[in-house]
């Protein structure tokens, strides 16, 4: 029998030389998951969180935006008109919709005629409602503008009856005036022919100068009326 004998320093040497070696391994390997995984990070993981921050960061501005917005902003459901959202002012207009405004308002906003529409509340509020189709979170909506015209409605309907009283006071000085006219020109015709008939006669001295400025007097005046 042939029996192999290594001295212990070889053995030594060899398992050095494999533990080394793992060692190397192992630590290529972590060198090359952590680059994989700092570039990873880099590329992909930061990039997506920044623009996390920022969609995050736009919304809560446009809602600031919509918040302080001068007139009631909303954005409706088209399908069943949900409020999905909505300012103060909006939500407070929209509460004084009768179940029939909001009806015929969702109607509206579901078709594509018509981009406004003028409601009288049960308030006496006239609100003109104007809007915009879009899509928010994968759904169809109506980006909803609301504006109290109450007082431009009252302006109008004093300047319609400004007007009106204008023409009925019109009418009225039109209808005086002939009136007058005619009953001026009434007796000015007995005057006239009066003094027409005096002219005809013989008249004492200085009398018929007197009826001749009579005469033309008269007929000036009746001139005037008449115009």
């Amino acid at each position: 029998n042939v029996v192999w004998s290594i001295s212990t320093d070889v053995m030594v040497d060899q398992l050095k030389l494999m533990i080394i070696n793992a060692l190397l391994l192992n630590i290529f390997s972590a060198v090359i998951l952590f680059t994989l995984a700092w570039l990873f990070e880099r590329r992909m993981f930061l990039p997506a969180e920044e623009n996390a921050h920022r969609l995050e960061e736009h919304e809560q501005f446009n809602r600031k935006i919509v918040a302080s917005a001068p007139v009631g902003i909303c954005i409706l459901r088209t399908s069943d008109g949900t409020n999905i959202l909505s300012n103060e002012l909006a939500h407070n207009y929209l509460t004084l919709l009768t179940q029939e405004d909001r009806l015929r308002l969702n109607e509206i906003i579901g078709g594509q005629q018509v981009n406004f529409v003028d409601v009288l509340t049960g308030s006496n509020t006239n609100l003109q409602i104007s809007f915009v189709h879009s899509r928010y979170r994968n759904e169809n909506v109506a980006i909803c503008v609301l504006v109290d015209v109450s007082a431009r409605v009252r302006m109008e309907q004093s300047l319609q009856e400004m007007a009106h009283a204008a023409e009925q006071a019109s009418q009225s000085k039109s209808m005086f005036l002939a009136t007058v006219s005619h009953e001026l020109r009434t007796p000015l015709y007995g005057i006239i022919g009066n003094l027409d008939l005096l002219q005809t006669k013989e008249l004492p001295s200085g009398i018929d100068s007197l009826v001749t400025a009579m005469n033309n007097s008269s007929s000036l005046l009746l001139k005037i009326i008449s115009d």
